[in-house]
């Protein structure tokens, strides 16, 4: 599976993990996010803007916009 380097609570109480995998806690069920991360190193911070959108910074300084899969 891999390891967990950073989690968030996003202000609708929803908890996302970062790291060589994400996934979106949505309070009943763990989603995978979806992303091009590949070849960029695992996730080291991630936050949301104020439309909604999360998104991850790369240990290689890389920002993606993350999607939760269903």
């Amino acid at each position: 599976m891999g390891g967990v380097y950073q989690l968030s609570i996003l202000p609708e109480g929803q908890l996302v993990l970062g790291g060589d995998f994400s996934a979106l806690w949505t309070g009943s069920e763990w989603q995978p996010i979806m992303a091009s991360l590949a070849g960029y190193g695992w996730i080291v911070d991630l936050d949301m803007d104020l439309q909604g959108v999360v998104w991850a910074l790369t240990r290689s300084g890389n920002l993606f916009r993350l999607e939760t899969g269903d």
